[in-house]
């Protein structure tokens, strides 16, 4: 199953407000909240911070963990250069 993060667009800025305001947080923990307070999926918040703050290792373990719980195979809609993230089995 595909999740196409590009529905949840308008959603980006205010991620970027928050990661500024909550820097040097608990990172999974200030995603969680995001998703909760925006009403958006948490997969998406998590293509965001890995598209705003790079898809380092902790971001990419979160969604892979997301991907699996969700069973999604691929999210596409991710600016360059991660058009597509694909779930490595």
């Amino acid at each position: 199953m595909n999740f196409d993060v590009s529905r949840y667009r308008v959603n980006k800025p205010q991620v970027k407000a928050w990661l500024e305001r909550t820097e040097g947080k608990d990172l999974e923990g200030e995603i969680a909240a995001m998703a909760v307070a925006m009403g958006c999926p948490l997969i998406a918040v998590y293509c965001y911070v890995g598209e705003l703050i790079g898809f380092t290792p902790d971001v990419k373990d979160g969604l892979e963990r997301i991907m699996r719980f969700y069973k999604y195979t691929s999210v596409t809609g991710i600016e360059e250069p991660y058009l597509t993230f694909t779930l490595q089995t």
